[in-house]
């Protein structure tokens, strides 16, 4: 994962001692701006701290120094939600950073879903939740998203400066941690829940043209190899930035280069 440098951990600081300031109010915002879509991700979280969301550049630059603040509010927002009487499926997303996982979450959302959207980068804290989803009498789809994590870490660049992604990049480090640590967490979580009924897990791939998502079995995550895969990724970098598809601030920030 990325290191933050000291001037991410002096806004990690203020941010985080903002929040614990007065977490319920912060609880009480992602409702009302984010909560009515059913969707609780870390990414809407962020959008409530002003040091990440209010340009470009702090865009690029400062997703991870509120990712600790961003990552509780998603995860605190979605456990209050599910003390609220209900009995929809919830849906958890899993796949590496570009893996493509917007379009599945649309879907279970217009199908009515609560839907709690990550990478499923660890196991224990994903177990956690899966079992609060099953506590509160509801059903859980694990919904995991596999993409080559060389196409990906391709469309994590040009899904920076789309309308969509304002300026936010993905670090070349928390890109292979991700795809890597997924497919270890998915694999043991099928195992650990592999006799409940009320755990189903359902595997895309996505890698291809868009719009050519499909359906896979779990054997695709198992025989996932990543041998030699960060070599491809700077390729991938060095071409994006060479043909100026990256601006140098967001090339720097992929390589955890600050200002």
């Amino acid at each position: 994962m990325a290191e933050l440098s000291w001037r991410e951990l002096e806004i990690q600081q203020a941010v985080m001692a903002r929040l614990d300031a007065d977490r319920d109010a912060y609880l009480d915002r992602y409702d009302v701006e984010f909560g009515g879509s059913r969707e609780y991700s870390a990414d809407n979280a962020a959008e409530l701290f002003p040091e990440y969301s209010e340009s470009t550049e702090s865009r690029t630059f400062n997703r991870e120094a509120v990712g600790k603040a961003a990552s509780w509010i998603a995860y605190s927002a979605f456990l209050r939600r599910l003390d609220e009487p209900g009995h929809e499926i919830v849906v958890m997303t899993g796949g590496g950073t570009g893996s493509g996982k917007s379009t599945a979450v649309r879907t279970a959302l217009s199908a009515g879903r609560l839907v709690y959207d990550s990478t499923l980068t660890s196991f224990a804290g994903c177990r956690k939740l899966i079992d609060a989803v099953l506590a509160s009498g509801r059903r859980v789809i694990i919904l995991f998203v596999w993409r080559d994590p060389v196409d990906a870490f391709i469309g994590t660049m040009k899904r920076a400066n789309s309308a969509d992604g304002g300026g936010r990049v993905v670090q070349l480090s928390t890109h292979l941690y991700t795809h890597q640590n997924a497919v270890k967490t998915v694999l043991a979580l099928h195992e650990h829940y592999l006799k409940d009924p009320n755990v189903a897990f359902t595997f895309v791939q996505n890698t291809g043209k868009r719009g050519e998502a499909r359906p896979a079995t779990i054997d695709l995550v198992r025989n996932a190899d990543y041998t030699g895969i960060g070599e491809g990724l700077r390729f991938a970098l060095e071409a994006a930035h060479s043909t100026n598809k990256i601006t140098d601030a967001q090339y720097r920030r992929i390589l955890g280069l600050d200002v």
